[in-house]
């Protein structure tokens, strides 16, 4: 069994027993904790951290990954920078030619730490778990991190941002919420500004029970464990007919990647603001 699958089924157990996301986060860190390898992995990993940018503690890793292993979180968060470059390349973009860009739902700088070097932007952060948050402002001190709420709106002035991408929140948020967001990036965006935003579709119909599979089918958002919704629990799934008739409502639809790039086992949607639109 998977990680994802262990997440899932674990998800499922306290839904049944009613208990809370605490229990399941306190028996993973127990479980991580007796594993001595790992732990001395992790230690070692954070003394010498690839590039010389600071890793977390693998308990903040966690939160933002499902797992305690920090060669996977950095692995994991290269595979996202690499995936927003070879979409952006798509369209004949470079991330550097963007004067301003937003890492929303940056958590513990999983991608963010990716651009330590970059050269031209300026690059900004934003998330709603104060400890992660916390954490980027004293490490990443190169990069303006934000604390929004669940949700909008955030403090950003309007047309505040030429890129904004944001990997795997829409993942784990509500219908109204997701519009909620929708409608605040483009607020945020300015004229002619591009939003990257991912989604479970084309490669996690295999995850999916047949009722809600029919449901997604037939072109609908499918939403399980509604009531986590902003954390890893709640999980949603987008058919692509959904997102160009829902997302392509609020912002225009410039090129959908099937399963994302550079293997980030998501779909990818790179959205607009149009030109004239305030």
């Amino acid at each position: 069994m998977s990680l994802l699958e262990l997440k899932r089924a674990a998800a499922r157990a306290l839904d049944v027993l009613g208990a809370t996301s605490t229990v399941y986060r306190s028996t993973a860190l127990l479980s991580y904790w007796r594993n001595h390898r790992l732990v001395e992995a992790n230690r070692a990993l954070r003394a010498h951290p690839p590039g010389g940018v600071a890793l977390p503690d693998p308990t903040l890793a966690f939160l933002v990954t499902g797992s305690f292993d920090l060669e996977f979180f950095h692995h994991n968060g290269a595979v996202g920078a690499a995936s927003i470059r070879e979409i952006l390349a798509s369209q004949q973009r470079s991330i550097e030619s963007f004067p301003t860009m937003l890492d929303f739902g940056c958590g513990c700088g999983r991608v963010l730490r990716h651009w330590q070097s970059l050269e031209g932007p300026r690059v900004c952060g934003s998330d709603y778990n104060p400890r992660l948050v916390d954490w980027c402002r004293a490490n990443l001190t190169r990069f303006d991190i934000g604390l929004n709420r669940l949700h909008p709106p955030m403090s950003a002035e309007s047309e505040s941002f030429d890129f904004i991408y944001t990997i795997s929140t829409f993942t784990h948020w509500t219908e109204p919420l997701q519009l909620e967001w929708l409608t605040e990036f483009r607020r945020i965006l300015k004229p002619g500004g591009l939003l990257l935003l991912t989604t479970h579709g084309a490669t996690r119909l295999h995850e999916m029970r047949h009722e809600d599979r029919l449901r997604y089918d037939a072109g609908n958002c499918v939403v399980r464990w509604a009531r986590y919704q902003g954390e890893n629990f709640c999980v949603t799934y987008h058919p692509e007919a959904y997102v160009r008739r829902v997302f392509g409502s609020v912002l225009d639809l410039v090129a959908y990647f099937p399963g994302g790039a550079k293997d980030a086992n998501q779909d990818a949607y790179l959205m607009s603001k149009p030109a004239g639109m305030h």
